[in-house]
């Protein structure tokens, strides 16, 4: 049965609904055992109907549970109730096995990297192979780095881009950087992310993803059904709908996006595609991509079913450890506030650009007129003085030019009145 073609919001009154199921339940099952909302499963296929998930490491008979694990088929609260299911779900981390193994100058998302742990004293190395996410931004002063999970990229590893040995690109596998800040995985849900700051050696990083194109930002704006793609070194590029979302500590605030291909039963990733961001159609970033449930595989050990496992991206940009932002190329102008001469004259002589892609070295015009001072608040604000030569009433384009000489595009939110 095909899943909706629209996208549903999920109501806070379902949030809640789940988090009483929770409550309830939580002490009762399993280590290891999620909650969450999503699409309910009947004979191992999605269907469309809302339900709260129970995802547990193993499914019993009912003749086989403890007292107080039994999930009723209905759970009420109130004046809602929704369907449950219960989805065995053993995650296990997306790197491993090779595909795209070429070499990319200048760098991008989507791409194969790995790093190496050795043991110490000669011991034997592990190869950790995963994929490079996208290019973010420091938020002090818009310095670009690589974000990818930390089990592809653990603290103070170079990071190689491609793989060393063998494989199209391997002859020309060189170290690109190293893992300067990481958050390890804590169980699930964890965060399992890291930050490689990039040393150069490839030129200036692109804010694009291999096979998608430009990055557009990110955003916590999270549906079920929602059409999502990654780009992963194994399989490439996917798509699929988000059919789960599960919260964290807070009830309230979504920490993990599941996402299965459309039409289901397909293979949405596999191992290497760890560190992938997933995106919407705007090509806004919603998650990072460190698990999979591989529902099985053929006799041959072909994989043939997987669904995903994506960390939301918003609870990792918002993370001190990391203090980051996604790039985006060019930068965009999203809102000038105030966005006439007589507010700024009311703010003190300022004005502030919001938007994307801004770094410390940005530039920004009016009319073609360089601002009379810039002050980098982070890669998505700028505190301008604009210039003074134009007369009352004319409106002009605002422009900012990034540190790569990049600019964003005039438009109706980037336009200042004199």
């Amino acid at each position: 049965m095909p899943l909706p073609e629209e996208p549903v919001k999920v109501p806070p009154e379902a949030l809640a609904l789940l988090a009483s199921l929770r409550a309830e339940f939580e002490g009762q099952l399993p280590e290891g055992t999620r909650f969450g909302v999503g699409a309910k499963q009947t004979g191992g296929e999605f269907v469309p109907e809302l339900a709260l998930i129970v995802y547990v490491p193993q499914k019993l008979q009912v003749n086989r549970l403890g007292p107080g694990q039994l999930i009723p088929e209905v759970w009420r609260s109130g004046d809602m109730q929704l369907k449950t299911d219960v989805v065995e779900s053993n995650p296990v981390p997306v790197a491993g096995i090779v595909n795209d193994n070429n070499f990319y100058k200048p760098l991008l998302g989507g791409i194969e990297i790995q790093s190496i742990e050795t043991s110490g004293g000669g011991g034997l190395a592990t190869a950790h192979t995963g994929t490079l996410g996208c290019i973010v931004q420091r938020r002090s002063d818009g310095a670009r780095g690589g974000l990818t999970c930390e089990h592809v990229a653990p603290m103070g590893l170079d990071v190689w881009q491609p793989r060393q040995g063998l494989g199209a690109g391997a002859f020309q596998a060189s170290i690109v950087g190293k893992t300067v800040k990481a958050i390890p995985a804590a169980g699930v849900p964890g965060f399992d992310c890291a930050l490689i700051e990039l040393n150069g050696s490839r030129g200036d990083p692109v804010a694009r993803i291999q096979d998608i194109g430009p990055v557009e930002g990110s955003t916590a704006e999270l549906s079920l059904f929602e059409p999502v793609k990654k780009r992963g070194r194994t399989t490439g590029l996917t798509t699929g709908q988000i059919v789960g979302l599960v919260p964290g500590s807070n009830p309230f605030e979504i920490s993990w996006i599941v996402c299965g291909t459309d039409p289901p039963g397909g293979l949405f990733c596999w191992h290497g595609d760890s560190g992938s961001v997933v995106l919407n159609v705007g090509h806004e970033v919603l998650g990072l991509l460190a698990f999979m449930d591989p529902a099985f595989t053929d006799p041959d050990g072909t994989p043939s079913i997987s669904v995903g496992w994506a960390k939301a991206i918003t609870p990792i940009l918002d993370a001190s450890a990391l203090d980051i932002e996604v790039a985006v190329s060019p930068p965009k102008v999203e809102r000038v506030q105030p966005d006439t001469a007589l507010g700024v004259l009311g703010q003190g002589g300022f004005t502030q650009i919001d938007g994307w892609g801004f770094d410390a070295g940005a530039q920004v015009s009016f009319g073609g007129v360089p601002a009379l001072s810039i002050i980098p608040a982070s890669p998505r604000r700028l505190i301008v003085t604009p210039p003074v030569q134009f007369i009352p009433g004319q409106t002009v384009d605002v422009i900012v030019t990034n540190s790569l000489g990049e600019k964003s595009l005039p438009g109706p939110s980037a336009r200042f009145t004199y």
